[in-house]
């Protein structure tokens, strides 16, 4: 049976990314008001068991960005990405068996990938409650 996530550290200008974006969340980023943040991401109306999604063109900006600078990870052009926050503990559809996990908060997933990484997974992941994540997923 084959491994059910691979894990790799980002680059460093990844990183430096992915730390943007999680900046740009109300939940994860840096102390003060949201008010505060000149680039903050949008919360958008879409509905997500458990959580919130957020977008807006200077975070799709962004993960456009982060996505690039992995592309050594084989991802598609015409895949999908989402990034949320999850209020409490959930499963992650995984219907193709095939998705990218960039955590943007701490102990997102019990020790599968940490911040600093992403994972490539094979199963449906559990997220802890509290979790911001990238979700990166192939066209359906």
């Amino acid at each position: 049976m084959s491994e059910q996530y691979t894990s790799f550290a980002l680059s460093s200008v990844a990183e430096r990314i992915r730390k943007q974006i999680k900046e740009m969340l109300p939940r994860t980023g840096a102390e003060g008001s949201d008010e505060e943040k000149p680039e903050k991401a949008q919360k958008l109306p879409n509905k997500i068991e458990g959580g919130v999604m957020y977008g807006g063109n200077i975070l799709l900006k962004r993960v456009l960005e982060l996505v690039k600078e992995m592309g050594s990870a084989n991802i598609g052009k015409d895949w999908r990405w989402t990034v949320a926050h999850f209020y409490e503990a959930t499963e992650i559809l995984n219907d193709s068996f095939q998705m990218y996990l960039i955590p943007l908060s701490p102990n997102s997933t019990s020790g599968i990938v940490e911040e600093g990484h992403a994972a490539f997974i094979r199963n449906k992941p559990i997220l802890n409650a509290g979790a911001s994540v990238i979700i990166i997923t192939p066209p359906l």
